[in-house]
């Protein structure tokens, strides 16, 4: 009988790998997110199937307890989402500041426009 992981871990990435292109299809995830995302639990998948791979990639890299490894690479997977996300923030922001400063020209030329309508309206 299988443990039940090698039922679970299949099952699960196959669901979130579902979930991600369907909300890639619904536009609720731009299309570099869902492609990591396809990706990583594609992979996810494929080690489930095959846990000797695991295995074999950390005896290439020298770990000595593969178990490892997937820590090591889950760490710096979410090094890399932090940093894209931080990258994100900070094009947000700077969109954020410049409609800011859009939007006080937009009113000052407003201001302006009213102030002439009321001055050529009392003359």
């Amino acid at each position: 009988m299988l443990p039940l992981y090698r039922i679970i871990l299949p099952l699960f990435s196959l669901l979130a790998l579902i979930w991600v292109i369907y909300n890639g299809v619904k536009r609720k995830l731009d299309v570099q997110e869902s492609l990591s995302w396809v990706f990583l639990f594609f992979i996810l998948f494929v080690i489930s199937f095959i846990p000797e791979l695991i295995d074999i990639i950390a005896a290439f890299l020298g770990i000595d307890y593969p178990p490892s490894l997937l820590f090591v690479l889950a760490f710096l997977l979410l090094i890399l989402l932090i940093f894209r996300l931080s990258k994100e923030i900070s094009m947000i922001r700077l969109k954020e500041k410049q409609l800011a400063q859009k939007i006080a020209l937009l009113e000052h030329d407003l201001l302006e426009l009213k102030s002439k309508l009321d001055n050529e309206k009392k003359s």
